[in-house]
Protein backbone atom coordinates (compact mmCIF):
# COMPACT_ATOMS: atom_id res chain seq x y z
CA UNK A 1 0.00 0.00 0.00
CA UNK A 2 1.61 3.45 -1.07
CA UNK A 3 1.30 6.32 1.00
CA UNK A 4 0.71 9.10 -1.05
CA UNK A 5 2.46 12.33 0.51
CA UNK A 6 0.67 14.57 -1.23
CA UNK A 7 -2.52 13.48 0.13
CA UNK A 8 -0.84 13.07 3.94
CA UNK A 9 0.14 16.72 3.45
CA UNK A 10 -3.51 18.21 2.42
CA UNK A 11 -5.04 16.58 4.69
CA UNK A 12 -2.36 17.62 7.72
CA UNK A 13 -2.51 21.50 6.66
CA UNK A 14 -6.75 21.02 6.04
CA UNK A 15 -6.89 19.65 9.73
CA UNK A 16 -4.69 22.70 11.21
CA UNK A 17 -6.44 25.60 9.29
CA UNK A 18 -10.00 24.19 10.32
CA UNK A 19 -8.51 24.18 14.09
CA UNK A 20 -7.52 27.73 13.70
CA UNK A 21 -10.61 28.58 12.10
CA UNK A 22 -12.33 26.98 15.16
CA UNK A 23 -10.22 28.72 17.81
CA UNK A 24 -10.66 32.06 15.46
CA UNK A 25 -14.57 31.38 15.85
CA UNK A 26 -13.97 30.79 19.79
CA UNK A 27 -11.95 34.05 20.71
CA UNK A 28 -14.63 35.88 18.23
CA UNK A 29 -17.79 34.75 19.20
CA UNK A 30 -18.52 36.34 22.43
CA UNK A 31 -18.04 39.83 20.79
CA UNK A 32 -20.87 41.98 19.84
CA UNK A 33 -20.61 43.28 16.42
CA UNK A 34 -20.01 46.67 17.94
CA UNK A 35 -16.95 45.58 19.58
CA UNK A 36 -15.35 43.62 16.16
CA UNK A 37 -15.74 46.18 14.16
CA UNK A 38 -14.19 48.90 16.74
CA UNK A 39 -10.61 50.02 16.25
CA UNK A 40 -8.34 50.16 19.37
CA UNK A 41 -6.89 52.91 17.92
CA UNK A 42 -7.87 55.58 14.54
CA UNK A 43 -4.30 54.22 13.14
CA UNK A 44 -5.05 50.78 13.53
CA UNK A 45 -7.48 47.72 12.34
CA UNK A 46 -10.66 45.70 13.91
CA UNK A 47 -10.71 42.50 15.06
CA UNK A 48 -12.77 41.87 12.53
CA UNK A 49 -10.65 43.34 9.67
CA UNK A 50 -8.06 41.54 11.25
CA UNK A 51 -9.94 38.30 10.43
CA UNK A 52 -11.33 39.81 6.81
CA UNK A 53 -7.01 40.31 6.02
CA UNK A 54 -6.19 36.79 7.36
CA UNK A 55 -9.11 35.16 5.47
CA UNK A 56 -8.60 36.94 2.25
CA UNK A 57 -4.18 36.03 2.71
CA UNK A 58 -5.18 31.90 3.32
CA UNK A 59 -8.01 32.34 0.51
CA UNK A 60 -5.22 33.70 -2.27
CA UNK A 61 -2.37 31.37 -0.65
CA UNK A 62 -3.82 27.77 -0.16
CA UNK A 63 -6.46 28.42 -3.09
CA UNK A 64 -4.70 30.44 -5.80
CA UNK A 65 -0.49 29.06 -5.02
CA UNK A 66 -1.51 25.95 -3.56
CA UNK A 67 -4.95 24.49 -5.16
CA UNK A 68 -3.89 26.35 -8.37
CA UNK A 69 -7.68 27.61 -8.69
CA UNK A 70 -6.92 30.76 -10.37
CA UNK A 71 -8.54 32.93 -7.43
CA UNK A 72 -6.59 36.25 -6.72
CA UNK A 73 -6.55 37.78 -3.20
CA UNK A 74 -9.45 39.92 -3.78
CA UNK A 75 -11.30 37.01 -3.80
CA UNK A 76 -11.45 36.31 -0.42
CA UNK A 77 -12.47 38.87 2.29
CA UNK A 78 -15.86 39.90 0.45
CA UNK A 79 -16.71 36.41 0.63
CA UNK A 80 -15.65 36.22 4.59
CA UNK A 81 -17.45 39.01 5.71
CA UNK A 82 -20.70 37.52 6.29
CA UNK A 83 -18.92 34.75 8.30
CA UNK A 84 -17.52 37.34 10.74
CA UNK A 85 -20.02 39.72 11.01
CA UNK A 86 -23.09 37.84 12.11
CA UNK A 87 -25.53 40.72 11.24
CA UNK A 88 -24.13 40.63 7.42
CA UNK A 89 -23.52 44.60 8.00
CA UNK A 90 -19.84 45.58 8.69
CA UNK A 91 -20.43 49.16 10.27
CA UNK A 92 -23.85 49.80 8.03
CA UNK A 93 -21.87 49.27 4.36
CA UNK A 94 -22.21 46.10 3.81
CA UNK A 95 -25.18 44.14 2.75
CA UNK A 96 -26.61 40.68 3.90
CA UNK A 97 -25.11 39.48 1.25
CA UNK A 98 -20.76 40.36 2.12
CA UNK A 99 -20.54 42.69 -0.17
Amino acid sequence: MAVDLAELAKAALIGELEKLRDEVRKLAEPLSDVELWKKPLEESNSIGHLILHLTGNLNHFVGARLGHTGGVHGDGPADARGVVCRTGRRGGDVSASGR
